[in-house]
């Protein structure tokens, strides 16, 4: 009860006006300090990008590969921590990584040392994109987002081009975290990712926010898979399968194996006597793996595939691309699916999916985290022609590839 407490309490500092402010005004006053030192005109020939924490999300490594595949020349990352983002092999030679924690997660008074160097960056860079996806809104860390609407402030004022590639708005916001984009809005392009968040967020006066979709849509290819393969290569039957993912963060919230029972026994009631089980977060911490595993063991046969290490991006497109059907508790890994015009479902938490499908007509296929998703799957599966959904996908995915392909229009 006491740790409860505790934890509110400081939920409620970080969300007060006052903390907003030790964080943003100090971040302002040391950009023009460095701005003031700076001597010449710097040669802008660097492209800086703030990365998502990376750390075994697949989803945050399919973001960043996109914005890798949409910005030539030499590229400057600032992550959290050293390792926690993989640079692929093709773009090694041009991306350096700078490991800064304090930038983005650093307490106020602990990460001015931290914005000054970010600063000294910026001033050399032609634009500063910093990935948006869930964590501009103040919901998963409120200091972190006042962070890194702050940053956008700080390269602002050295000059710099600034962007926020496409996120999600929940209709939750945190006051201050819209308070610190608004600072920032008529220098910089705001990207929501999905039609409801455009319009949360301009209710929440981020009034100079452009729609686009998430920058995962513009990177189709796919990798094979060698475990994936090798069972393929093995079925005994036509060829179907489906693919179930199990999300750790929500696992760690509630008991869902039973729900998660009813919709593998609907999934197979339906023909897929094959099922993919397969993690997208594989870290420590509400890892997927452990949550994807204790369903395999509960309710798997022998003729479904348990992958347990970690894919590319690439490799996940490559599994879900002739897929039956997904299910999921990532919102990546629906958008990996839907990329190639698989038919996928999601688990929605802080109303960030249901923008995502209704820019593909589906909305019925956002399914609530709050229990009840077992009936409402099923009742999907049993009355949907799966190939009349994957021809409605592909049929809307060119506008959405194009909505996508905006987040990079205006660096």
């Amino acid at each position: 009860m006491l740790k409860k407490r505790i934890k509110s309490t400081l939920r409620r500092l970080q969300r007060s006006g006052i903390y907003a402010a030790a964080i943003l005004v100090p971040d302002e006053l040391v950009a023009r300090v460095v701005r003031s030192t700076q001597k010449g005109t710097p040669e802008r020939s660097l492209s800086v990008l703030v990365a998502a924490p990376g750390n075994g999300n697949i989803g945050d490594q399919a973001m960043l590969e996109a914005y890798l595949a949409a910005t030539p020349g030499s590229v400057m990352i600032y992550e959290q921590a050293e390792g926690l983002v993989r640079i692929p092999t093709e773009h090694q030679g041009r991306v350096r990584t700078v490991a800064s924690l304090n930038l983005i997660r650093g307490l106020p008074g602990f990460r001015l040392a931290a914005v000054a160097r970010f600063a000294k960056s910026a001033s050399r860079a032609k634009a500063v994109t910093l990935v948006g996806a869930d964590l501009m809104d103040g919901l998963y860390n409120t200091n972190a987002s006042l962070a890194r609407a702050s940053v956008l402030r700080v390269a602002s004022l050295q000059g710099a081009q600034t962007n926020v590639l496409g996120f999600s708005w929940s209709p939750d916001w945190v006051p201050t975290a819209a308070g610190a984009l608004k600072r920032t809005q008529s220098e910089t392009a705001i990207y929501a990712r999905d039609p409801l968040s455009y319009a949360r967020l301009k209710d929440a006066g981020v009034t100079q926010t452009k729609i686009s979709a998430d920058v995962v849509f513009t990177t189709r290819d796919t990798e094979a898979y060698s475990e994936f393969d090798r069972w393929q290569r093995d079925g005994q039957n036509d060829g179907k399968y489906a693919v179930v993912n199990a999300s750790g963060l929500l696992a760690s919230r509630a008991d869902q194996k039973a729900e998660y029972g009813r919709v593998i026994a609907a999934i197979r009631e339906q023909g897929h006597s094959r099922i993919v089980f397969l993690p997208h977060v594989i870290r420590k911490d509400h890892s997927d793996a452990q949550a994807v595993s204790e369903v395999h063991s509960a309710f798997g046969t022998e003729n479904d595939l348990l992958i347990t290490g970690e894919c590319t991006p690439a490799q996940v497109r490559g599994i879900a691309r002739n897929a039956s059907v997904v299910f999921t508790g990532r919102m990546h890994l629906a958008i990996m699916s839907l990329g190639q015009g698989t038919p996928a479902m999601t688990i929605s938490t802080q109303g960030k999916v249901e923008g995502l499908y209704e820019m593909f007509g589906l909305s019925s296929w956002a399914l609530p985290s709050d229990g009840g998703f077992a009936s409402l799957a099923g009742e999907l599966l049993r009355s949907t022609d799966l190939d009349a959904v994957r021809r409605q996908i592909l049929t809307r995915l060119p506008k959405v590839i194009e909505l996508a392909e905006a987040n990079f229009e205006s660096r």
